[in-house]
């Protein structure tokens, strides 16, 4: 088998490196292995008992750099059969993504201003290809959100819904994914802040006005209108970041304003 036969020299950030210099070596000569062979999803590469021989290391070393490239899902083992080529997923990266975010309060805030530019973008291109069903769709489930929001009860379902059918109109597989980290790492930053907004009836607002203008078929209004509702969502955030862990046992959520209180 063609992939099974050794391409590469022996290098020389792997001969006396240090272990995380090795580590990444050994990442980096496996990685290019694939390249130069032109493998692609589901080709077998040599096992690893004959990368550590050529490359002169334990295997040890060798076992390591294809862990670390499963967690990115450049590899995959199956048991039995040896090591391949993983079909190209973003989801292990976007996963990590989502986790580092949550340290840093200025990713945080950079990760909604990506989202926002990214929705305001899109809105245009929605408006063209969003069909009679799908309209229908969001019209739905901005009635529920409404209903839901009046009685107090969580709405995130149908807000990322909404979202979510703009976004597939588009018909971008990478701009979904993306989209989806926003609300990875919001789900769970919801469970580290507390409840400070009593006006649920804001999210189903600015939702309608969003449906509004795509039913107008009106770019400019329709982009006007997500760009308010991120101003809103800019604004609820800057106002639980100031607010230190463990400070109330409700979460606020950010997004669907919805923060388990109800209006005074």
């Amino acid at each position: 088998m063609r992939a099974m036969e050794v391409g590469f020299e022996r290098r020389r950030d792997t001969v006396g490196a240090s272990p995380a210099l090795l580590y990444r070596a050994v990442q980096d000569q496996i990685k290019q292995y694939i390249l130069d062979h032109q493998l692609g999803p589901g080709d077998a590469l040599p096992p690893e008992t004959q990368f550590a021989r050529t490359l002169g290391i334990g295997r040890s070393s060798v076992r390591e750099a294809v862990k670390a490239l499963e967690s990115l899902g450049v590899l995959e083992t199956r048991p039995g059969k040896g090591l391949f080529v993983r079909a190209f997923s973003l989801d292990p990266i976007l996963d990590n993504l989502a986790y580092g975010i949550l340290f840093d309060r200025n990713s945080v805030i950079d990760l909604l201003r990506v989202r926002e530019y990214l929705e305001a973008g899109l809105v245009e291109d929605a408006i063209v290809a969003l069909g009679s069903v799908q309209r229908a769709r969001l019209r739905e489930l901005i009635q529920r959100m409404r209903e839901r929001s009046e009685q107090q009860q969580d709405i995130r379902a149908e807000d990322q819904a909404f979202h979510r059918i703009i976004a597939e109109a588009t018909g971008n597989q990478l701009l979904i994914l993306l989209l989806d980290v926003f609300w990875t790492v919001f789900g769970r930053l919801r469970r580290q802040t507390v409840a400070v907004d009593p006006a649920p009836a804001t999210t189903w607002l600015n939702h309608q006005r969003i449906i509004d203008a795509i039913e107008a078929n009106d770019a400019v209004a329709a982009r006007r209108a997500v760009i308010a509702h991120f101003a809103d969502l800019h604004r609820r955030l800057e106002v639980t970041s100031s607010i230190p862990r463990g400070a109330a046992e409700s979460p606020v959520d950010l997004e669907s304003n919805n923060c388990g209180c109800t209006e005074e």
